[in-house]
């Protein structure tokens, strides 16, 4: 009588783990097409030779205070995370587009600034614990959201948590 229980028991774990490891790669499709995508934009946007001023929001918010380290979610290009490291912030980007990494970092170089510039997803990056004196991401809100606790323990004490989810002023 047990191996029958066994047997049943076995072939519900087996249906779960199929379905989420079916689930896990729609996942995985969906990330690359989103991360094909905005390769693609910033594709375009660099073969139009646009150049992006850093955010007047985040400008403003900076100002006037003493550089520490930066964390630049979802940077695209690099625009807000260049404009920190020239400030004299030490800077972690990192964004799901490999183009817009690749853009940042040769943008980087060209300045003579230094930074890290990651390519990564928001759902898996490990935003450590106490690390950050600034967590910035414009434009990100809805999808920050899901890891907010995960941001919110990556500041540190008095830590400044940047965030702008609308192109109007």
């Amino acid at each position: 009588m047990p191996l029958p229980h066994r047997l049943i028991l076995f072939s519900l774990a087996l249906t779960s783990l199929l379905a989420r490891s079916a689930a896990a790669q729609e996942a995985d499709q969906e990330i690359e097409r989103v991360r094909q995508t905005w390769n693609g934009v910033f594709q375009r946007t660099a073969a139009r030779g646009e150049k992006w001023d850093a955010n007047e929001f985040l400008t403003k918010v900076v100002a006037g205070r003493h550089p520490g380290k930066a964390l630049d979610i979802g940077m695209g290009q690099g625009r807000n995370a260049l404009f920190l490291a020239e400030s004299g912030w030490d800077v972690t980007g990192f964004d799901l587009s490999d183009e817009a990494v690749s853009q940042c970092k040769a943008q980087a170089k060209e300045a003579g600034l230094e930074l890290r510039a990651l390519q990564g997803d928001i759902n898996t990056f490990d935003y450590g614990v106490g690390e950050w004196d600034l967590v910035t991401g414009m434009y990100m809100h809805s999808l920050l959201v899901g890891q907010a606790e995960a941001i919110m323990r990556a500041l540190k004490p008095g830590g400044i948590l940047a965030l702008k989810d609308s192109i109007a002023t």
